[in-house]
């Protein structure tokens, strides 16, 4: 298996959850949900991961104090999408690793196998595909992405709730946000740089 970095989305508030703790800290089985992320990605071989924080930054550094040094973080300062979120990430992300999962922190039951599946895709798709993406199908997409394939099956786009057409509202095929991806080839940032020296 390649050397895996798993980035982990676990900025945001969680407004819905109306508490003033971040929502990746409540708890699911006496443990936080950001907990049952980081477990099923080492469970998937991940080596190590960079959580990007942003609300209630200490408690949440805190809650990964278990994991020693495999786990790092890196600050999102304004909650500004998932891509900004990995680009956050970016500069934490070891100059060894050669592939990404990038997973959300308040997904308590992923499970090791879908992401060992996701990344066993992105190996099997060969050098030229940079991204995969995991998808499923629900019975009630309200209030997510829409998958939308072109004729041939292709993934040509993800569309979100608001933005859809009548036709693609009717899409069950959602994006739960779980991507595999290769690392970028561009310089990292100073951590990178460092451990790119010490190596």
């Amino acid at each position: 298996m390649k050397n895996v970095t798993a980035i982990v989305l676990a900025a945001g508030q969680g407004t819905r959850m109306k508490s003033q703790r971040a929502k990746v800290l409540h708890e699911l089985c006496g443990r936080p949900l950001l907990q049952h992320v980081l477990d099923a990605a080492f469970a998937a071989g991940v080596k190590d991961a960079v959580v990007v924080v942003g609300f209630d930054v200490e408690n949440v550094r805190a809650s990964l104090a278990r994991y020693g040094d495999r786990v790092r973080t890196a600050v999102q300062p304004e909650q500004r999408g998932t891509g900004h979120a990995v680009e956050c990430a970016l500069p934490e992300v070891p100059a060894g690793a050669e592939e990404l999962l990038i997973l959300c922190g308040d997904t308590p039951l992923l499970e090791a196998a879908d992401l060992e599946r996701l990344m066993r895709a992105l190996a099997d798709a060969g050098p030229q595909t940079q991204l995969c993406l995991l998808t499923c199908e629900v019975s009630d997409p309200a209030g997510y992405g829409r998958i939308i394939r072109d004729g041939s099956g292709a993934v040509v786009a993800i569309r979100e709730h608001r933005d859809c057409s009548p036709e693609e509202l009717g899409i069950g095929e959602i994006n739960p946000a779980i991507y595999a991806a290769r690392t970028p080839s561009w310089e990292r940032g100073p951590a990178a740089e460092a451990e790119q020296r010490a190596g």
